[in-house]
């Protein structure tokens, strides 16, 4: 007798926060799927990611120089390279585009890690987050023998980073088999990125990026006005 298997709740899954899924697991769900889980906490705004996708196609150009210099600086090293959901995605796609042009095996070195600030002040996920992090590969044996690991992240200071290194377990002599970069840096002790480029940005990118950004405000100026408003009638 055949058993078929059961079949996966896409919503269950996007929604347990102590047993994140993997990316592979991810990647056979559908976008009807992945947007009914995200409506159920959060409000979506389709036109609002339309021109986030806009950024992201005028931008990737950026991103690709930027991974450029970093592959240069670590690639001599074999590293595994892990970006950091949400705003890192940007750079993953970049990075695995890049690898589809590499040798040395660049694609299976690099994994997308699903955390934010607000998982890591979540209790439910910190009781979850360390079963995760060693199914991606971020293990006890691994920062101690390697090899060598790579952070990547947007910014500020790294405060992702040292939450990762805690839940895992990583004591601070052992910490130099991790590297960080981050694309805007404040203080701490991590790298911000540098900027691989043969020729400068064409005047035209930079403007499209520009008006991308200016209307992308505009809708959440006009989307956050109402909210202000009850905000405002409530507290009175």
């Amino acid at each position: 007798m055949n058993i078929k298997p059961r079949k996966v709740d896409e919503k269950e899954v996007l929604l347990n926060l102590k047993d994140r899924p993997a990316p592979e697991k991810v990647q056979t769900f559908s976008r009807e799927g992945i947007l009914d889980a995200a409506q159920g906490k959060f409000p979506i705004d389709l036109e609002g990611i339309s021109k986030i996708s806009a950024v992201h196609e005028v931008i990737l150009p950026v991103m690709e120089r930027m991974v450029h210099w970093l592959l240069k600086k670590e690639e001599p090293n074999t590293p595994s390279y892990y970006v950091f959901a949400r705003d890192g995605e940007m750079l993953y796609d970049a990075l695995w585009g890049v690898g589809q042009t590499k040798e040395k095996g660049l694609n299976t070195r690099v994994n997308l890690l699903k955390t934010s600030n607000g998982m890591r002040l979540s209790e439910e996920y910190h009781q979850g987050s360390e079963k995760y992090f060693e199914r991606m590969g971020l293990t006890e044996s691994r920062y101690k023998e390697g090899p060598k690991i790579v952070f990547i992240d947007s910014g500020f200071v790294g405060s992702l980073f040292e939450f990762t290194m805690n839940s895992i377990g990583v004591p601070f002599s052992l910490r130099k088999n991790f590297k960080g970069y981050l694309v805007s840096k404040g203080r701490g002790k991590f790298t911000q990125f540098g900027f691989s480029s043969k020729r400068g940005l064409k005047l035209s990118v930079l403007k499209k990026i520009f008006e991308i950004f200016q209307s992308l405000l505009q809708i959440q100026i006009q989307h956050l006005e109402p909210l202000l408003h009850r905000k405002i009638l409530n507290a009175g």
